[in-house]
């Protein structure tokens, strides 16, 4: 599913089909952007599971931090990549995946439903991280010297200036 509208109309069809037929089991499984809190607690009331990817918010960091879950080593690795780990006996360039759980409540318009927050680290992830922290840090450190240049030079001589070019810099990384 590309969009969260093709995701609505997937339920709306769900919910169609299921005045006709009732099967016993039934796993929705959305990818980031199509969690819905009012489709996650009309399935639920259905006696239906779902599993969805959120996407990261300073709300679950939050979460994350204040409540600290216990993370475990899980196994989540392709056969590729078990069969590499069979090969090469250097722990450092395994894969390792972590995985923790948190009591989380949804709510959607005073109905509210249990649900378990799962958080996965890996160290795939933490390395992708790295290079794009390392790679906007060079970025950043390049542009405040030419700031800095700019401000000796005097060229740049109002410090509104200097600030929206900082800001600029900055934008939304992280370094």
């Amino acid at each position: 599913m590309e969009k969260l509208t093709d995701m609505l109309q997937l339920l709306r069809i769900l919910k169609h089909l299921l005045k006709y037929v009732r099967p016993k089991n039934l796993l929705l499984v959305t990818d980031r952007g199509c969690f819905n809190a009012r489709h996650a607690v009309w399935l639920v009331r259905h006696n239906f599971n779902f599993i969805s990817s959120l996407t990261w918010k300073e709300e679950y960091a939050n979460l994350y931090d204040k409540e600290k879950p216990r993370m475990q080593e899980s196994s989540f690795l392709s056969l590729k990549e078990k069969r590499k780990q069979e090969r090469d006996l250097n722990e450092d360039t395994r894969e390792r995946y972590f995985i923790g759980e948190i009591p989380y409540k949804i709510t959607h318009e005073k109905q509210s439903i249990q649900v378990r927050l799962i958080f996965v680290r890996s160290t795939a992830d933490m390395k992708v991280c790295r290079k794009t922290r390392e790679k906007y840090t060079v970025k950043i450190r390049e542009g405040l010297k030419k700031i800095k240049s700019s401000v000796e030079n005097g060229y740049l001589k109002e410090i509104r200036k200097v600030h929206k070019k900082v800001n600029y810099l900055y934008g939304r990384k992280q370094a």
